[in-house]
């Protein structure tokens, strides 16, 4: 379990490291390059900052870094909760095939056109997968259980078999 949480905090910074660029980067280069006094070899310089920071930060990080941490996150998740018993094993199943959906993300920009396509559904299955996922868990922690059961999921209950 140590291993997929790793992953998840790792998606989250690379994703969150690639979605700042459009706080902080782009709008400063938008100031600069809509500017009247701003000379065309000036805008081409900012055009060229914009991708190289775009394919940088955007892609090489964000998006790769992300889909590939994601997709590790969701199939190490996925089984911990399937061979702790605390979800049904189609619903990993379903997690684990949004996972590598999303991680197949990685190969659109090898020219892979389909990729672009099967990482944006697998991602819509993914935030779906999220949800049932938290339904299970909700329903599973508020129902009567055995009394020498915990009532509580503990990090017990979440190990790898």
């Amino acid at each position: 379990l140590w291993l997929a949480s790793t992953f998840g905090v790792i998606a989250g910074v690379v994703q969150t490291l690639g979605f700042l660029r459009w706080v902080f980067v782009v709008p400063h280069l938008a100031t600069i390059y809509s500017n009247p006094t701003t000379t065309i070899a000036q805008r081409e310089a900012v055009a060229v900052v914009f991708e190289a920071f775009h394919r940088y930060a955007g892609v090489a990080i964000g998006e790769h870094l992300g889909y590939l941490s994601t997709g590790i996150w969701t199939i190490g998740i996925a089984l911990a909760l399937s061979n702790a018993a605390l979800i049904k094993p189609w619903l990993s199943t379903i997690g684990t095939l949004a996972a590598a959906g999303i991680m197949l993300g990685v190969f659109e920009i090898t020219g892979w056109e389909s990729a672009g396509v099967i990482n944006a559904v697998s991602y819509l299955l993914w935030s779906g997968w999220l949800v049932v996922v938290g339904l299970f868990l909700f329903f599973r922690s508020t129902s009567p259980r055995d009394s020498t059961t915990s009532a509580m999921l503990t990090t017990a209950e979440i190990r790898y078999t």
